[in-house]
Order: structure tokens, then sequence, then C-alpha cells
């Protein structure tokens, strides 16, 4: 299970699907052993948040998975 929350998710309101990178303990150096993740961003569980700018868009969003 892959769970926490990211701010400012580029295009969060409008995208489908969403790319994690995911280390996988901070035991390795940090170029060993990532993985990479596509998430269904309309998964149960899967919150998206759009964070409205002083424009009026919302491009970005807050994104968060079940904890």
């Amino acid at each position: 299970m892959i769970n926490g929350q990211k701010v400012w998710t580029s295009l969060g309101p409008h995208a489908d699907f969403g790319m994690l990178l995911r280390a996988p303990t901070r035991a390795r150096p940090k170029h060993q052993g990532i993985s990479y993740f596509i998430l269904d961003m309309h998964s149960p569980g899967v919150e998206v948040r759009p964070l409205k700018q002083i424009t009026g868009s919302s491009e970005f969003a807050k994104s968060s998975s079940p904890t």
C-alpha cells in the first residue's frame, strides 16, 4: 500500500493518472531501488482538492491517498 499526500500536483484536477516515485527504505542510497508507480486518480480513497489561484484557475491540486 502506498499512502501519503502531495501539494501542488500539476494539473491534478484534470489528470486521470498520477506518477509516483518511491524509495523502499532510507537504508539504501537515494538512487538504488526507486520504484515507479502509476496511480489511477479516480481510485477509491484518492482525494484531489483543487488549489484555486488568485487568477481563479485551478491548475494545481493537493492530492492524497489513504493513510
